[in-house]
Order: C-alpha cells, then structure tokens, then sequence
C-alpha cells in the first residue's frame, strides 16, 4: 500500500487532513496525507490509511482478497494501538465480512469463512456497544449474520 516518505506535516496535521479528505470522498489525497506519517506511529493514521484504502477499493471495483487482508491488519494494528474506537470495530467488521466473502467465492475452508463472519459480527455488535451511533447502522446487519453463521454451521455440520 505504499511507501511512508519523510513527514512534512505534523501528526495532529496529517490526521485532520487525512480525515478532512475521507469525509469529501478524495481517497487518493487521504492516502498521502495519511502516509505522511508511520501507521506504527498512531491509531487514527492506521485507520485512516486502512479507510481510504478500502473505500478507494470499494468504490474502483478492485477489492480483492489480499487488499481486504492488509485492510485487515490495518485496522487490527489501529484497534491495538487504541482499542475502543467504534468507528474501527465498524469499518473492520465490514473488512471481516468482506473477507469471508472472498473466500467462500474462491471455495475456502468453511472455518476460514466462518471465522471471518463470526469476527465481523463480534466487531459489529462491538462498535455497538460503544457507540448509539452504529445501534441504528447495525441494526439489520448483526442479526442478518448471525443467522448466516448458524445457517453455514447447521448446513455443513
């Protein structure tokens, strides 16, 4: 997903206009202000380089297994340097969904995709409990999973 070059812009800098550029839909200007800066360095520039590289994927059509995967250990990395951002469950539980997605078109092991489903509805019902916000997002989406997990468990079993 790129390479970080030296910071010309301060942290508090890069993050408001990663962020700022995120929210008017402008990938490509989030991603260089995001990798501005080390994702080892703060939550919201693994985040960020994390959204704007899912979104930009989403958004082209070219998503694809191995760019979910780094999405993944993006917003893994952010949820570990700062746990308890709702916004991160959230996008990570999408990345999950997506994951298991992939896998199950490319006839994957049903653990693979069942561990993907049962971590995007454990991030779902997550970002959730943190935050009213997402109570109305996710509202269809967790039950929605929850019965494709025990659907895909009672079929294979």
């Amino acid at each position: 997903m790129g390479t970080m070059t030296e910071p010309t812009k301060s942290l508090g800098e890069c993050v408001r206009d990663g962020m700022n550029y995120l929210e008017q839909g402008r990938f490509d200007e989030a991603l260089r202000e995001f990798r501005e800066r080390n994702p080892d360095e703060n939550s919201l520039i693994s985040y960020g380089i994390a959204t704007a590289f899912f979104r930009k994927a989403l958004k082209e059509g070219s998503l694809d297994l191995a760019a979910v995967n780094e999405v993944i250990m993006l917003y893994e990395k952010s949820l570990v340097q700062r746990d308890g951002e709702s916004s991160t469950y959230f996008m990570a539980a999408y990345a999950y969904e997506a994951r298991a997605g992939f896998l199950a078109a490319q006839n994957k092991s049903l653990p693979e995709v069942l561990a993907a489903l049962t971590k995007a509805h454990g991030y779902f019902e997550t970002s959730c409990r943190i935050s009213p916000h997402f109570r109305t997002l996710c509202g269809n989406v967790i039950p929605t999973l929850k019965e494709k997990i025990e659907e895909l468990r009672q079929h294979y079993s």
